[in-house]
């Protein structure tokens, strides 16, 4: 059975497919839920796109699965929800919301086919779990004013540390720099194809940056 690959604000979710034999089986539990590889949306790169499915999947494997995997799609209540995120959404509120986000995900698709599942599962679990008290920690940047000190501690026969002085040069993401190609690079001009910046698929422009001498001298 085929399906489109969805895309949200922030990246591509994943779809969830089943075959017919399991779409007539009234015992299918969530675990039998099966993730469907789409190499449209690798970036023409296979192993950016398996990291990046793992980071979606792992939510799901790790605090779904592992409880409710075994459990009938069409049994599974808000209660059982909430007394399997309950924990996680009052110590990682975050990695929580992620993983009651892309269970919404596999229940609605799941209703789409005609599975009789609760489609509002998710918000329901919610309401139960109520306001989290998971108290944010922001990881603290470094303060501008060691910037430059940082910048020359770097070692420039290292080609990590080499990429980390591009990317304070550039204030690019890690990917562009670290997957950078010499044929991109005009005089002064760095041209990035868009498929190598963050956006959807064959939507996102090629991005140009201006390089400064210290920037050309890392290069």
């Amino acid at each position: 059975m085929d399906a489109e690959p969805g895309v949200t604000g922030v990246g591509f979710y994943f779809p969830f497919v089943f075959s017919p034999d399991e779409l007539t089986d009234a015992t299918l539990s969530f675990s039998q839920l099966k993730p469907v590889f789409y190499p449209s949306l690798s970036f023409h790169d296979p192993a950016l796109y398996m990291r990046l499915f793992g980071r979606w999947f792992t939510p799901l494997a790790l605090h779904v699965l592992a409880k409710l995997g075994s459990v009938p799609v069409k049994e599974i209540t808000p209660r059982d929800f909430r007394d399997c995120i309950g924990p996680l959404w009052h110590e990682k509120a975050d990695t929580a919301r992620k993983a009651l986000n892309r269970t919404n995900i596999v229940i609605r698709h799941a209703a789409a086919l005609g599975l009789d599942v609760d489609i509002g599962l998710v918000e329901k679990t919610k309401l139960l779990l109520g306001k989290t008290r998971h108290v944010v920690k922001h990881i603290p940047s470094m303060p501008w004013q060691e910037a430059p000190a940082f910048f020359h501690s770097l070692d420039d026969k290292s080609l990590p540390q080499l990429a980390l002085r591009l990317l304070m040069l550039t204030g690019l993401r890690s990917y562009p720099v670290q997957h950078a190609h010499l044929d991109e690079i005009d005089g002064d001009i760095w041209t990035i194809p868009g498929e190598k910046m963050k956006g959807r698929k064959g939507k996102t422009s090629d991005f140009r940056v201006p390089l400064t001498l210290e920037a050309l001298h890392v290069i």
